[in-house]
């Protein structure tokens, strides 16, 4: 306040700080004619209420502000995901509250869209093959084939030809073609489950046909995405496609 609007007698100037567990929010400042019959204390008392009623405004405004961000950003992502079709949580028979599991979710929300490997891992009962349908009904393919094969439950002599399928006279006994499951799974998602049980030959030429996204059975080809899942051995890697 410019001097010129103040009395003519001594005047003080008395400032508060505006104080909020240990942080200065802002500062209180008043001018005090120095003559007031009133004790010097008692302006400080009442000086002291007011900041602390500044403090309580200015923190419930921060509070207010705050809510209101988080709920605008929730806001927007519940447009973005109603708009974009994705199905929730609940839809997709996962419901939890955990921060590990929201992060997963993230993870399937992130890759759901794209046509990227996915390798899950885990212990034997621990959810991979539904965090799989998940992605799977979160992508584009939720309406192509979910094909799950269990590595572990075929024999050994029947990975390639159960896998990638043979042409009718491939061998002894083949007299029609079949479809291999990756050409089952065509335009879906194959689920590979257990796929450290593969013998190491069979998971070269896996890894190949994931890496160039074809596979034939003598000429057929065919396009997917793969989703892998395995136990955490050191054996236990994928690629998936």
């Amino acid at each position: 306040m410019d001097r010129s609007h103040l009395p003519n007698e001594t005047v003080s100037f008395i400032a508060l700080p505006l104080r909020s567990d240990g942080e200065v929010l802002g500062l209180l400042g008043v001018h005090r004619i120095r003559g007031r019959a009133r004790a010097l204390t008692d302006d400080l008392r009442i000086l002291e209420i007011i900041a602390t009623l500044i403090t309580q405004i200015l923190k419930l405004n921060d509070r207010v502000a705050e809510q209101t961000a988080r709920l605008e950003h929730e806001n927007r992502e519940l447009k973005w995901a109603l708009e974009r079709g994705t199905p929730q949580p609940a839809t997709l028979g996962i419901v939890g509250e955990s921060p590990a599991l929201r992060h997963a979710l993230h993870q399937i929300e992130q890759v759901s869209s794209t046509d990227v490997t996915v390798l899950l891992l885990g212990e034997s009962g621990t959810g991979k093959e539904l965090f799989a349908r998940a992605l799977h009904l979160s992508s584009p393919r939720r309406d192509q084939p979910f094909v799950k094969v269990n590595c572990g439950a075929i024999p050994e002599n029947l990975f390639e030809s159960e896998l990638f399928g043979y042409e009718k006279g491939a061998f002894t006994g083949a007299v029609t073609a079949r479809a291999g499951y990756f050409e089952q799974a065509n335009g879906g998602t194959l689920f590979l489950d257990e796929i450290g049980e593969l013998p190491l030959a069979m998971q070269v030429k896996l890894l190949r046909v994931l890496q160039e996204n074809r596979c034939s059975a003598s000429a057929a080809a065919a396009k997917r995405r793969s989703t892998c899942a395995s136990s955490p051995l050191p054996t236990s890697t994928c690629s998936s496609r």
